[in-house]
């Protein structure tokens, strides 16, 4: 009754106030005709009611339940937050407000006061979501199809926010049966607005072989020796084996197979069928093709083998008798005479010909008759034995060529024989042709230098018509200089000491080094000792 009197009150004080402002206009109207002068009409004092217009929610009108804490923002002037729409409770004065706790659906009642008039109210219905899963219901998938099924029970949503079902991260659904499913475990989500949930659900699937294993021995050579041993179990009933799936067998071994790749099928009694593929390695046989041969020539180790277009599996490697094994198919530097080749890839697989390098003939220095040379003299010389066919040419130092297998007048020194025939086929040897003149110095171990005129003096004697003495040194026993010369020229019969040192003869054993060279420009270091009596 209060309410009503109140409204009743406001309606009549509306109807008073309309009535004042008409009789102040019609007044000001009145004075401004009898006056015939304009006159300002101010409006300040009317008092206008607002509306709830300008009341608007800021914050989210949705959240889950039990979301902790909710905080309600809303625009306007001096708000009023009550619990019903009669104003009763009034619950917050302010443009927020922070429910306490919601978990249900709420409806509040909003006002605003402008210059002590308060707008009627306006209603803002904050939505509570939330979810109930219940049961989840699922069907078998078949054995490797995907005909499973999963149905689920919920409660919860909205009209605004009705329930959500996702798998995984498939797309959301409204409807809560999901098909076509694999066996397998899933995620299942449960969405209301933004609230959701998950739990993982199991498709089972109907028990199915399973390949455990596939022992494997690939073909040898290019034989079709491979075979294929299937370690297979599970299922339902006895299995059976198939490599083209059409064809199953009891057995899980199959042999004579040739290399490729085979698709292995295991099925049980209840057609449950599972596949895997497996591939033996591809063989061929190992063949030595061609054999390239090259004969010696000119009777010298220089034949030469090449192995030609060999197929194998992988790396080859090759062999000829009396060498080591070599991964390059060709052997050189090889005499005539009869071989065996070999070749041998990754997979132990070989393939061997028998083959001849052809012989040939050149000269071969059979020996060599040598004439020592005088000293210093070019007297040596030299005669050259061989066997060969056809003519035959001699050379001592390469370039020049005779006939005539002697070489005269020859001085000491280091040569180079060559022979060659009519085809250019060459033989060579080295020569060295000593001079003896080393042999021919004579030097006395002894002399007495007494005066008796008989041995008295330290004599050089040689061959030839003179010598260059380059330096003489005489060194006593404890290894001092006594006595050193550089005589240059000397003719034989030259005395080179007279047994003195500073005046005084001496007497005793004595080391001397001394040093000459001969006309061809050889030198010759000689070191000995001399006794003086």
């Amino acid at each position: 009754m209060q309410v009503v009197m109140k409204n009743r009150y406001r309606i009549f004080a509306i109807q008073w106030f309309s009535l004042l402002v008409i009789v102040s206009l019609s007044l000001a109207c009145f004075a401004n005709a009898a006056n015939s002068e304009p006159m300002m009409v101010s409006f300040k004092d009317v008092l206008v009611k607002p509306d709830f217009d300008s009341i608007v929610l800021l914050t989210p009108d949705t959240y889950c339940r039990d979301t902790n804490p909710i905080i309600l923002t809303v625009t306007g002037e001096n708000i009023t937050w009550y619990a019903d729409a009669s104003k009763l409770t009034r619950l917050a004065q302010g443009n927020s407000y922070n429910p306490s706790l919601l978990n249900k659906t709420t409806t509040y009642f909003l006002s605003q006061t402008i210059k002590g008039i308060e707008s009627p109210v306006k209603a803002i219905t904050i939505e509570i979501v939330e979810y109930f899963l219940t049961d989840v219901k699922t069907t078998r998938a078949g054995c490797g199809k995907n005909d499973g099924t999963m149905t689920v029970s919920a409660r919860g949503g909205s009209v605004s926010y009705p329930l959500r079902y996702q798998l995984d991260d498939g797309p959301l659904q409204l409807s809560p049966v999901f098909t076509n499913l694999s066996a397998g475990t899933y995620k299942l989500a449960v969405y209301a607005a933004n609230c959701w949930g998950s739990i993982d659900i199991t498709v089972d699937g109907q028990t199915s072989p399973i390949i455990s294993a596939i022992d494997s021995n690939s073909p040898h050579c290019g034989s079709t020796d491979g075979s294929l041993r299937i370690v297979a179990y599970g299922g339902t009933g006895i299995l059976s084996y198939s490599l083209n799936g059409i064809d199953f067998k009891d057995a899980s071994w199959f042999e004579n197979l040739s290399g490729g790749v085979y698709k292995v099928s295991v099925r049980d009694d209840s057609l449950c069928t599972v596949s895997k593929q497996i591939s033996l390695k591809n063989s061929i046989k190992l063949q030595l093709n061609a054999v390239g041969l090259i004969p010696t020539s000119c009777g010298k180790p220089n034949g030469q083998v090449t192995v030609n277009d060999a197929e194998g599996n992988g790396q080859l490697t090759y062999s000829l008798t009396g060498h080591s094994d070599q991964q390059l198919p060709v052997f050189d530097n090889l005499y005539a005479g009869n071989y065996q080749v070999s070749a041998k890839d990754e997979d132990g697989c070989s393939d061997t010909q028998l083959i001849a390098v052809a012989d040939s003939e050149g000269p071969i220095i059979t020996h060599i008759d040598k004439h020592m040379p005088t000293c210093d003299l070019s007297d040596g010389g030299l005669t050259i034995s061989i066997t060969g066919r056809g003519n035959h040419f001699y050379s001592i130092d390469g370039e020049h060529y005779q006939q005539d297998s002697s070489f005269a007048r020859l001085s000491a020194g280091n040569y180079i024989v060559t022979v060659k025939d009519d085809a250019n086929c060459t033989t060579e040897k080295n020569i060295n042709l000593d001079e003896p003149c080393g042999q021919q110095l004579y030097l006395p171990t002894s002399f007495t230098p007494n005066n008796d005129g008989i041995n008295d003096s330290w004599t050089i004697y040689f061959p030839v018509a003179s010598l260059d003495i380059k330096e003489l040194t005489i060194y006593n026993r404890w290894g001092e200089v006594i006595f050193n010369s550089k005589p240059g020229s000397v003719q034989s019969g030259t005395i080179l000491w007279d047994g003195s040192y500073k005046g005084i003869i001496l007497n005793g054993l004595f080391t001397y080094q001394i040093r000459v060279q001969l006309s061809s420009g050889q030198s010759y270091l000689y070191h000995s000792t001399i006794i003086i009596l």
